[in-house]
């Protein structure tokens, strides 16, 4: 089931609450790729300034795969809660 489908089966139910409930739950999950990407941003800066600085490879490359795979689980996570919770 897609994002657009699940509100497709939301809307049908004829409580609004549910729906309410659901699109907060979404703008959660933006929210939540925002403050990942804003992170990531952050430490490209930081890598930036410390390879301009040491002449060096950036060491920061683990820690931008450990950034970008803990986003992929949490939002594939987050994603699935409200699968579960609303696709009844």
């Amino acid at each position: 089931m897609n994002l657009p489908s699940l509100f497709y089966r939301i809307g049908d139910k004829e409580g609004n609450d549910n729906q309410s409930i659901a699109f907060s739950m979404i703008f959660t999950v933006h929210g939540l790729v925002i403050a990942f990407m804003g992170l990531l941003s952050l430490v490209l800066t930081i890598s930036i300034g410390y390879s301009v600085h040491a002449k060096v490879a950036s060491p920061f490359l683990y820690l931008y795969l450990a950034i970008v795979a803990v986003l992929v689980v949490s939002v594939l996570l987050q994603y699935r809660r409200i699968y579960i919770r609303f696709a009844k």
